[in-house]
């Protein structure tokens, strides 16, 4: 175990070292983001999904927001999967400190082909978010409708004798609201292990970097996500 651990370690390390130059010129900031993820095989092509997140940022000093999801995806052939969800946010203004209930619908496709020990996956995600704000002062409060394509590319490497499996990962947001334009980009490396019995632990870090708008920033991420399969 404290070889795996050593490993993923030092991996991340020196990939973390390699991102921090992109984020030159914009404004730094860290973060955590640990979640809880319960999945089941319900037969031999749908399976579903359900996790609990919470999210720090402003270098760890205050909530970012609070989600829960579940999801449902359906095995098409082989190779491709796609899948449907939900997700309720509790987003927190730390301005006013108040927080704000936010809606989330998503519908994706994933093709995942191996070649020898790599995996290589591409995800194409379209979400609409329902957000609750002031848009303009005569007419109160609002539901207002946003709108991303999310495309990831991910390469797991699966490591001979040895059950760490290592990935690195790039996410693009494609604004479909306004501007249609690249808003964020996210960077992650990281890799995941079994615990004991039905539990893995999955570990990251990830860079996101605002892209397209006022003031960006990057935000470090030290990521873990704890996994069940029952």
């Amino acid at each position: 175990m404290l070889y795996r651990l050593r490993i993923a370690a030092l991996f991340t390390a020196l990939i973390f070292l390699l991102l921090r130059g992109n984020a030159r010129g914009q404004e730094r900031d860290f973060g955590g983001w640990f979640s809880f993820d319960v999945s089941k095989d319900l037969s031999s092509r749908f399976s579903m999904d359900v996790e609990q997140e919470a999210r720090l940022f402003k270098n760890f000093g205050e909530w970012d927001r609070h989600s829960t999801s579940i999801s449902g995806d359906y095995k098409i052939v082989g190779w491709l999967k796609g899948g449907v969800g939900y997700m309720l946010i509790f987003n927190h203004k730390v301005k006013s400190d108040t927080w704000d209930t936010r809606h989330r619908y998503f519908v994706y496709l994933q093709g995942k082909q191996k070649l020898g020990r790599f995996s290589i996956s591409l995800r194409e995600r379209f979400q609409s978010t329902f957000v609750k704000e002031e848009a303009v002062e005569e007419l109160g409060y609002e539901f207002i409708s946003r709108n991303y394509l999310r495309s990831r590319l991910k390469v797991d490497y699966d490591i001979k004798n040895n059950k760490l499996e290592p990935y690195l990962s790039a996410e693009m947001y494609y604004s479909l609201s306004g501007k249609k334009e690249i808003n964020d980009m996210r960077y992650t490396v990281g890799a995941e292990f079994p615990l004991a019995g039905k539990f893995d632990l999955d570990t990251y870090l990830r860079l996101d970097q605002e892209m397209n708008v006022k003031n960006p920033v990057s935000l470090f991420i030290g990521g873990v996500t704890l996994k069940l399969k029952l």
